[in-house]
């Protein structure tokens, strides 16, 4: 399923994000990059210093950011506090002799919060089972 989703923000707003692939509580959810400071300074989706295996400006300054999400145990879907950030990355951009070769993206993985670790699973097995690699 791709498309765009709008995220409510707990105290006011919203974010505006695009679903490249759902399945089964898993998402990846690409945020705009005038959009990630907030996502940042606001631990929107869960992203936190704390859980991350890197510092978070390990991602790539230019372009969207990619975030590999799971949906907590009953959490709201419609909520950036029913997400949790499993990996952020960007796009690394190339030099013009390596760019006809492939893409290169950096960023950072996050600790499986442990009151999501069922969906965490589920989603894992969902993404296996359709060959999805994540």
């Amino acid at each position: 399923m791709a498309g765009r989703l709008t995220l409510a923000v707990p105290g006011g707003g919203d974010l505006e994000v695009e679903v490249q692939r759902r399945a089964a509580g898993r998402a990846t959810l690409v945020v705009a990059r005038a959009d990630w400071p907030r996502v940042v300074d606001g631990g929107l989706l869960h992203v936190d210093a704390a859980r991350a295996n890197a510092p978070l400006d390990r991602i790539p300054s230019e372009g969207p950011v990619e975030v590999d999400a799971v949906l907590a145990p009953g959490g709201d879907e419609s909520s950036t506090d029913g997400w949790w950030a499993l990996h952020a990355t960007a796009a690394v951009e190339l030099p013009p002799d390596l760019a006809a070769t492939g893409s290169l993206a950096e960023g950072v993985s996050f600790a499986e919060p442990s009151d999501v670790a069922m969906a965490w699973d589920r989603a894992r097995s969902a993404f296996d089972e359709d060959g999805a690699d994540g």
